[in-house]
Order: C-alpha cells, then structure tokens, then sequence
C-alpha cells in the first residue's frame, strides 16, 4: 500500500489549535522531542512526490493540484504523508529544504508547485503494488471472484454459461453461487497461467448490461471462502499445494544457489543483522556479490547500480528500519529496498535450469529398491542452544526440582514447569513427596551454576546479564498431585503398571556419520555449544556470557544407491551474550575474579577468537567415518555468522 491510499485530508486549523493547548499544559520533560530531520531526505521525499513517475499514479495530489487555479499543493497535505509522518518533517521544515531547490514556494510558506506550473501528465492507474506475503498466493489454487452489477432477471445459471465462454479451453467452472440481494456472484475456477490477470480484466456481458469482475482479497476473500462447498475448498488446497511444490525450486542468484526464495530471504536477513550500523560489506566477499545480483532485480537497479563502488549496512532514513546503502564513485551514499528486489524475484525466480543428461551415455544407477536412482545435493541443517539460554535454563530448573525430592523420597511424584523472564524465575505445578524442598534455594543455586549473577532493570545497560542469582524473584506455585491423576497413574497400581502423567514419542536414528553415532550437523551444533561454556567457564574466553546459540549447515551428496556423504560445512551461526567490547573489565565481569586485570577485546577480535577457540577447536574433535577430523569439511566456502 503506497502513501496515496494512506494518506487523509489535512485536519482544520481548529482542531490543531486546541491539541497545542491541551499539549502546552504538559511539563516540557514529556513532550516528545525527536531529531531534526535531514534536510537532503525531505527535500529528496516532496521532490519525489511533485515528480512525473509520483503523479502519474498518486490521484490523492493530482486532484489536489488540478483543483488549484495555480496548481498549488498545500505543504499540509505533503505532510499527511506516511514517510514524511515518519521523518518528523514540519511545514518550516519543508520550507527551508526547498530553498535550493526547483520546486516552487507560494510567499505565505503554505503551499509549493512544481517549476513554472509544469503541466501535470495524464494520470494512470497504479501498478499493481506488492501483495503481502500472506495473500501473495491467496489464488494459487485456483481464482475466487466476485461479479458485480448483475441485472435482476438474470440467474446464477446464464451467468455460468457466459464465463464458460469466456474461459480458456479445458479450465473449468468450479463453482457459482446464487445472485445475492447486492447483485454480486461469487465464482470459482480451476487454475491456469495469469488466471488472476484474466479475472480482473473480466467482464461479462448479462441482459444487456457489462458486469465487472473482482478478484476475492481480504475479508471479501474469507466471505467467499465461506459460501464454497467443502469438496471445493479441498479441490482449491490441493491445487495450492501443487503450485506451491512447484514453486519450491532452486533459483540462482548471482553465482550463489538457495533452495528457494524463502533461503534467499533469509540470507538477507542474516547478512543484515550480522552487521553494524555503518559496517561496509567486503567487495570481493560472498556477501557483497549477493546483494549486487539482488540489487539487479530492483524495478530500477540499472539506474540505482551505476557507479556503485561499495555497498554497506546502516539505518534507513524512513522509519529507522535497518538496510543497504549504496556507496558511489562520487562518495555519495543512497539506501536501497532489499524487500522491493525480493519480491521482483518472487515475482518471477530465477530458478536453476536443469540440464537434461543423456541416459544412453549415462545410465542411471540401480539403487537398493531396485528403482533408478541418480546423485542429489541439499542442506540439512542443525541448531542447539546454551545452558544460558531461556529454555535450557528452565529445564536445568525442573531438573534440579526433580533431582532435589527424588534424592530424599524416591517415591516422590513430580510434574514441575519452569518459567522465566526479566530477573523473574516461576516454578510450578503438581508435586508429591515426603521431602521438605527450599524451592529458593534450588533455584537460585542452578541460576549462579549456569553463570548469572547480575542484572540491570534497564534495557540499554551493557553490563546486566538479564539475571541475577542474588537479587532475580522467585515465584513457587506448587501443589499436590490431583487424585484423577494419581488414581490413573500409580494409586493401587502394580509397580510394572505405573503409568505417566504426561506421555510423549519420540523418533531419532543412530548414524555412522561420528564416532558418537550422532548426525554429524547435530553433534557440531550441540558440541559448538558446550565449547562456547567451556571456554567461558575457564577463563580462556572470558567475556562470554550465559546465552548462546548454535546452527550448522552442512551440504549433503545423496549417492545412486540411497547413502548420504558430507561434502562441505555450507554454513555456521552462533550467537551468543558477551561483554562490552573494548569496555569490560574481567573483575567486574567474572564474579570471584582475582587476577590481572583484563579489557574485554574488541568485537572484531571477539569475532576471531569464536572461529577460532570455538569453532575450529569444536571441529578438531569430531572424527568423520573416512577417519578425518570435520575441520576437513570447513574452509572459505563456509558461511560464518558469529
């Protein structure tokens, strides 16, 4: 949805007048008081808006300045705007940026013209804009429509009639309600090639009279939905799920594969948010080169890419979301929608050709089945979290709770939650036992093993560790075990028959991928974990903290004969808690510390030490079934996101 269909009239001088005295009796501590807006951005934004590409397609000011004598634009109206709310630009603020500029000023500072009253073009409609991820496919099983207009003597029956003539061939009518009181008509056809194109060019010709054709969105799509039959919605599932399989394909990007556009678009996100504000992407890097092919795909990247020399991440000038910017030859800097480019790939993907093999030089091979079987490559991927995370740190909890009362009444009943959030640890639910637990004591004892000792009720501090043993608040809600429970568990049951308040199933599968016959993604993810403790716990890495999680990507070769080999570490992500860098001190970081004191390292240097304390150390120690460490699997084709 652009600014056009945003946008509301200007509000009376009255009602302004009366917020400004409402707001003046406010103390001037609470008004709320943001940064000036860059004079460049606002001057860019409103030249943007009088320019022929806007007015070709913003109604909302080509009527505004037709309806002007002297096709003036009141600088209010401008303001209504969503990325002009965004950069809290004022009327003296569009004043004084126009002053260098072509754009005309009317004397009073009210209103601003193009140059010389510059005729306005014609005015088209607009482009069909980006749908919203979830609606981008609301039609891929198969058009719902609504025909509007339909004169009262005619039937749902004449008009399925006309819309078989309309059809292409073989493309059936699914379904047609009855004609409603409003004159509407809901239809439903089988999918085929631009069918939603061809509904909203539809008209349909009933008594003499032209009806419009709308394709179903929003609530007018869940009405539609509504009145189908319940073998037609199934038809229109299944038909999705087709187009969505065949849409999951591997597209090519530049010189980089991903499995789909969903891959691509979490690449993006990866490579935005593993960077800080102003940190440019190296240009002979992987990153770089994908975000230029992306860059390609914008509706106007070869214009965008001309001079580009370098491309970094930073903050948006409209609405303070993070993005790419474009360095110039010239040294000039211009942001860019990665999301605009996403979607025109969405749009149309770019997807991987396949070649087609000769089977006569190429046999396929017999697999184990006994069908032919032919080589594949794809990711599997693994992720395990820290001690120090919020889910493991609830577990250890419920563990401890456990481990506490069978210790002392091995015949103790125990189903015990853990919750946590902000200096706050919860544990409840149903206990039985003979033991006298200090809840308190359980608690804050795993919190100080785990590493969490301080904690600042402020979102900003660099110094809180999000809890703290000594001051977090513990809340205990148990109670006894409920009787339906127990007389359906263990009371006047046998020994061998006792059952399980909560039962669970599980699957898994041993593999000679390790020597811990675990898969090998999964014992890299799990030990990358338990090393990034290690090494805070000992000191090696101190400035570590608690919270942490790994994932591993590795790229699989499915052989002829249904066996899978490792072939490269495609990808490895830890995130983790640490200290300020180049700021924090190890005495007031480590609780306990005596030593020499130590400066937390600086973020590229921290970076550096996880690859290699962490990541190639984890690596030495898990042998591969050909005898080789993994270490063998990593190298520069491995995506690193620390």
């Amino acid at each position: 949805m652009n600014d056009a269909s945003k946008r509301k009239e200007p509000e009376t001088e009255a009602p302004k007048i009366a917020v400004k005295a409402a707001a003046s009796d406010e103390p001037d501590a609470k008004r709320q008081k943001g940064p000036a807006p860059d004079a460049a951005v606002v001057r860019k934004q409103v030249e943007y808006y009088l320019s022929d590409d806007n007015m070709k397609g913003d109604k909302f000011f080509h009527d505004k300045i037709t309806a002007s004598s002297e096709a003036w634009l009141e600088i209010d109206c401008v303001l209504q705007c969503n990325k002009m709310k965004a950069l809290r630009a004022t009327k003296e603020d569009v004043v004084a940026c126009l002053k260098d500029s072509k754009i005309e000023v009317k004397e009073d500072g009210s209103s601003i013209r193009r140059p010389g009253k510059l005729a306005l073009p014609a005015l088209e409609a607009n482009p069909k804009q980006h749908q919203q991820k979830k609606t981008a496919h609301a039609h891929d099983g198969g058009v719902l429509a609504v025909v509007k207009g339909i004169p009262a003597e005619q039937s749902w029956m004449q008009l399925k009639e006309k819309l078989r003539e309309k059809l292409p061939e073989k493309v059936q009518v699914w379904f047609v309600s009855e004609v409603t009181e409003k004159s509407t008509c809901i239809v439903a056809a089988s999918p085929f090639t631009d069918d939603v194109e061809f509904f909203e060019a539809l008209k349909l010709e009933l008594g003499g009279v032209q009806c419009a054709t709308e394709v179903a969105q929003g609530d007018l799509l869940q009405q539609a939905l509504k009145v189908l039959p319940k073998h037609i919605r199934d038809k229109r599932e299944k038909e999705a799920r087709k187009r969505q399989k065949e849409r999951n394909r591997p597209i090519l990007v530049g010189a980089q594969r991903f499995v789909n556009v969903a891959a691509l678009r979490g690449r993006v996100k990866e490579i935005l948010n593993s960077r800080s504000d102003g940190e440019a992407l190296k240009p002979d890097g992987s990153d770089f080169k994908l975000i230029k092919a992306i860059l390609s795909f914008h509706p106007k990247g070869e214009d965008k890419s001309k001079g580009l020399a370098g491309l970094k991440v930073s903050t948006s000038t409209q609405g303070g979301n993070r993005c790419f910017w474009m360095i110039k030859d010239d040294g000039k800097e211009e942001d860019f929608s990665a999301m605009k480019c996403l979607s025109a790939i969405e749009a149309n993907p770019p997807y991987v050709q396949v070649e087609k093999k000769d089977e006569e030089a190429k046999p396929a091979v017999a697999s184990a089945s006994g069908k032919a079987g032919v080589e594949r490559t794809f990711l599997f991927s693994s992720e395990s979290v820290n001690e120090g995370h919020p889910d493991k740190l609830c577990d250890q909890v419920s563990d401890a709770v456990l481990d506490t009362c069978l210790a002392a009444d091995p015949q103790s009943k125990v189903a015990c939650e853990t919750a946590t959030r902000d200096n706050m640890v919860m544990v409840l639910g149903e206990i039985t036992t003979k033991a006298t637990i200090d809840y308190d004591k359980v608690v804050r004892g795993v919190v100080a093993k785990i590493g969490f000792d301080t904690f600042d009720d402020d979102l900003s501090s660099v110094n809180s560790k999000g809890l703290s043993n000594f001051t977090c608040e513990v809340i205990v809600r148990i109670n006894k075990q409920s009787p339906d429970i127990a007389g359906g568990v263990h009371v006047g049951k046998d020994e061998m028959d006792v059952g399980a308040g909560d039962q669970g199933i599980m699957f898994g599968y041993a593999s000679d991928e390790t020597l811990d016959c675990m898969p090998l993604t999964h014992s890299m993810a799990t030990r990358l974990g338990k090393k990034l403790t290690d090494v805070r716990k000992n000191g090696k890495l101190w400035w570590l903290r608690p919270d942490g999680k790994t994932q591993v990507t590795i790229e699989y070769v499915e052989k002829a004969d249904g066996s899978v080999e490792p072939q490269k570490i495609h990808t490895v992500v830890i995130s983790t808690q640490h200290a300020e860098p180049s700021k924090a001190v190890r005495t007031k970081e480590c609780a306990g510390y005596k030593g020499p004191e130590m400066t937390a390292p600086t973020m590229e240097e921290m970076n550096k030490m996880i690859v290699e304390d962490v990541v190639k150390e984890t690596l030495k120690e898990i042998t591969l079934k050909n005898g080789k460490t993994a270490l063998t699997l990593f190298g520069d084709h491995t995506h690193l996101q620390v």
